[in-house]
């Protein structure tokens, strides 16, 4: 059956093997090549912001949440979730595959502390919930949430409760 093939494309055995010598050095190149990017040596992370990353622990704790469910307290450095001080500015932040993927910014430090932590707790509250069925899982995400804010501080309850509701009490006044 082989036979037919090798004579249509007028190749001999000798020919098919060095076909197959060629790709497979070309994957072990890709190979080599995609490797060597992986294990390339990056900078240090910056220094964390030992009060900060303090006052995100404290934080955290009266909402319940696992200290590892919070971001980096240090400026963005490689993927993931950043929460930095840079002057009298704080910042909470993500990137993704090396690029900034959204940014909140303060003053006051509760805007982007308040975006942090609703995160933190929306994430916690949706692994706790893996099994629900929906509609039910919806309403027990945002009901876990609320009571997480609510207990960092109650004016964060009551924005969130806002939020859930469709109203914005920031815009009133």
């Amino acid at each position: 059956m082989n036979g037919w093939v090798l004579g249509a494309l007028d190749i001999g055995p000798l020919g098919v093997v060095l076909i197959a010598l060629a790709a497979l050095a070309g994957a072990l190149a890709i190979h080599a090549m995609s490797r060597r990017r992986r294990t390339a040596p990056t900078a240090p992370p910056p220094p964390v912001d030992a009060a900060l990353k303090q006052h995100l622990h404290e934080i955290a704790r009266r909402m319940d949440l696992a200290p590892g469910s919070l971001p980096a307290a240090h400026p963005p450095h490689g993927d993931g979730a950043f929460v930095w001080r840079q002057g009298d500015v704080l910042h909470y932040a993500a990137h993704e595959r090396g690029a900034p993927f959204f940014e909140v910014s303060g003053p006051p430090d509760d805007v982007p502390l308040y975006a942090c932590l609703r995160d933190c707790s929306w994430n916690q509250a949706y692994i706790a919930t893996i099994g629900m069925d929906e509609p039910a899982r919806s309403e027990a995400i945002a009901s876990r949430q609320l009571a997480a804010l609510a207990a960092a501080d109650p004016a964060w309850g009551a924005r969130f409760a806002d939020e859930i509701a469709g109203t914005d009490r920031s815009s009133a006044a």
